[in-house]
């Protein structure tokens, strides 16, 4: 596989700025309390701009064929705003460029593209590792996509948190995914990590393009509810089979140079997860997931070690354990 790390000033620019609108559960708030703090109040107009984009937004989300990230992070530079003006009705692309606009002097303020810069030169020396492709080989085998692309394009985006760790999103098509790192924290460990979120965006592809994929929908309908702590079942199925593998699973504690999952994200997590999830109990997403990727850890060292692919029994034990 030929990984292309992807420096776009325009690309952070629109990320930025969407991630201020908060138009979906998965923005961080985080960056944005850093953003404002950075860089003052917003205005009035900034305002009102931030709620008509949010409106866009969730019009063209992720669940459709025109979401707005497809047009912006996966067309070349010079073609983005044809693009988009083809899409969006004359009143949205005016909207979103005043937005562009308004926003970029704000934007100059905190973003840093050679810090950007430097993130991706590190990852292309790790991308090469011994360890991570072979985490890569058997990451692939395990979900058995029904096509394998010779290209990913990664789309770096800049994290201004010193605390927050790596994060990625995989809602681009086939060939596209973004990772956001955190430029005042080029640590090798971290790059290490990133290049396991990397993986873990590139296995929603392979997973999305497997035969287990439906089937996974199909008993996730059949025997769980809508939602899990007010998220979609199948988004915590997903998340929870891929994270069992990447980046914080079994496969990833063995082919693990600097990173050590289990000490640095599992452990520490669970304390007071089990009482909370049998009780039904809000648990924080994030470790709502890792609670749950744990529970299936002994299935997914089998699954490992007997060099099975994801099959119906796998999905079904998952499910089991959620069921509780």
């Amino acid at each position: 596989m030929k990984y292309n790390f992807i420096v776009s000033d325009l690309d952070n620019l629109f990320f930025f700025i969407v991630n201020l609108t908060e138009w979906h559960f998965s923005c961080r708030s985080k960056y944005n309390q850093i953003w404002l703090k950075q860089g003052g109040k917003l205005t009035p107009r900034e305002k009102k701009l931030l709620i008509q984009l949010k409106k866009i937004s969730q019009k063209y989300n992720f669940e459709t064929r025109k979401y707005l990230g497809r047009y912006v992070y996966c067309c070349q530079e010079q073609n983005k705003f044809d693009k988009l003006a083809k899409v969006l009705t004359p009143e949205e692309f005016d909207i979103i460029t005043e937005c562009l606009e308004v926003f970029q002097k704000r934007f100059s303020k905190v973003y840093n593209r050679k810090l950007l810069e430097k993130w991706s030169k590190a990852l292309k020396s790790e991308v090469v590792d011994k360890n991570f492709c072979q985490l890569e080989k058997i990451t692939h085998n395990f979900f058995n996509p029904s096509k394998s692309q010779k290209t990913l394009n990664v789309h770096l985006l800049f994290s201004p948190s010193t605390t927050s760790l790596v994060a990625g999103g995989a809602n681009l098509g086939s060939e596209d995914i973004t990772l956001e790192v955190p430029i005042f924290r080029l640590e090798d460990w971290l790059v290490e990590y990133a290049t396991k979120v990397l993986l873990h965006e590139l296995t929603h592809i392979w997973f999305n393009d497997s035969k287990q994929y439906q089937i996974a929908r199909k008993l996730t309908k059949s025997h769980l509810p809508t939602k899990i702590n007010d998220f979609p079942s199948f988004l915590i199925i997903k998340e929870v089979l891929i994270g069992s593998w990447v980046p914080s699973g079994y496969p990833s504690q063995i082919y693990s140079n600097k990173l050590n999952p289990i000490k640095e994200f599992l452990l520490h997590n669970l304390r007071g997860s089990s009482e909370l999830y049998q009780l039904n109990r809000r648990i924080e997403y994030n470790k709502l997931l890792l609670y749950l990727i744990w529970s299936v850890y002994p299935l997914t060292v089998d699954y490992f070690h007997l060099g099975k692919r994801l099959d119906t029994y796998y999905l079904r034990q998952l499910i089991n354990k959620i069921k509780k």
